[in-house]
Formats: structure tokens, C-alpha cells, sequence
């Protein structure tokens, strides 16, 4: 039975491997590891609507940049980012509508 969080277990095993070599099954463990967090295609998009709305209204409320950073629990360039995307997108809208 393999383990369900992947990063959890290469952090382990990854460890473990610096100090001894790994067992055969420590070793299919690993390689198990590494293609769960290498399969892009299942991934859950960090920016979702609801984290959107959300960085919307933190700065609209007036939340600083690190207020909001940390409510989302992601980095300045990436809240940065996305607003700059969401705001250009809005403006596009207001732009198309006109």
C-alpha cells in the first residue's frame, strides 16, 4: 500500500537516501514518489474562482499585498500576478461591452 501524500514521501525517502542506500521496496516507493508529483495532467490549479474572489476582495477591502499573501497562503508575485491578469481581463470586458 503506498502512501497517500507523494511530497511527504520523496521528503523521506529522499533523506533516508543521503544516509544508506535504499531497500528495493524504499527504492519503488521513491520512483512512486516522484511520478505521482511529476503527473502535471491531475494537478488542481492553485487560482481557482473562489481564491479570485477572494484576492479581488482583500485588496478591494484594502488588505495589504502581505495581508493578502499570507490569507492565500501563496507568494507576492503570484498575488501580483493574477491580480494584474483578473484586472487586464476586466478591463478587456469593459472594453468589449463599450
Amino acid at each position: 500500500m503506498m502512501p497517500r501524500a507523494p511530497t511527504e514521501t520523496f521528503a523521506r525517502l529522499d533523506a533516508l537516501s543521503r544516509t544508506r542506500a535504499l531497500t528495493d521496496a524504499e527504492s519503488r516507493e521513491l520512483e512512486w514518489a516522484i511520478k505521482e508529483i511529476d503527473r502535471k495532467d491531475e494537478r488542481v490549479p492553485f487560482w481557482t474562482r473562489d481564491r479570485d474572489s477572494r484576492l479581488m476582495a482583500a485588496l478591494y477591502n484594502g488588505k495589504t499585498l502581505r495581508e493578502t499573501v499570507d490569507m492565500l497562503g501563496c507568494t507576492k508575485g503570484m498575488v501580483a500576478g493574477r491580480y494584474s491578469r483578473l484586472r487586464g481581463m476586466r478591463e478587456a470586458r469593459g472594453r468589449a461591452v463599450a
